[in-house]
């Protein structure tokens, strides 16, 4: 019983001089968009493997009153399949031969600009650590080959 509580009061301890890390959110835009009508296409969206997920089915969830369909799951290959962030418009008039009869790309890519702090911090904080991830959403309208925010 003794190495019992022992062994408990040193997780304790332990867990007590650990610091886990605290999320917010930042809702900027530089240009806010209108859903049009038409047949949108998620491209694989460019996110660490552990909220790829969660961020597609967020995306799905708020197109749910469009047609839309996850490159996965479509018929199509799209070339190419890596889309930067303002294709050109050669990059565009690709994805237009290659996307069959859809409207709409959407591309997604979340990039870490800075990790300070782990998913478990063992000592004092900093005030300034911080994570950040910049998420970039953009829609390309394969129809007239420009690109929305």
């Amino acid at each position: 019983m003794k190495r019992f509580i022992l062994i408990f009061l040193v997780i304790s301890l332990s867990l007590y001089s650990c610091h886990t890390p605290s999320y917010s959110f930042d809702r900027t835009s530089s240009r806010y968009f209108k859903i049009e009508e038409g047949k949108y296409l998620l491209n694989t969206i460019k996110a660490p493997e552990a909220v790829r997920l969660d961020m597609q089915e967020k995306v799905l969830e708020k197109f749910e009153d469009q047609e839309i369909i996850s490159l996965q799951k479509a018929s199509v290959n799209i070339y190419p399949s890596e889309i930067p962030i303002h294709p050109t418009p050669e990059i565009i008039k690709q994805l237009q031969e290659t996307a069959g009869d859809f409207d709409y790309i959407i591309n997604v890519i979340a990039e870490k600009e800075s990790e300070d702090v782990s998913s478990m911090q063992i000592g004092n904080l900093t005030p300034s650590d911080k994570n950040v991830v910049h998420v970039s959403m953009e829609i390309i309208n394969l129809n007239n080959q420009a690109s929305t925010f």
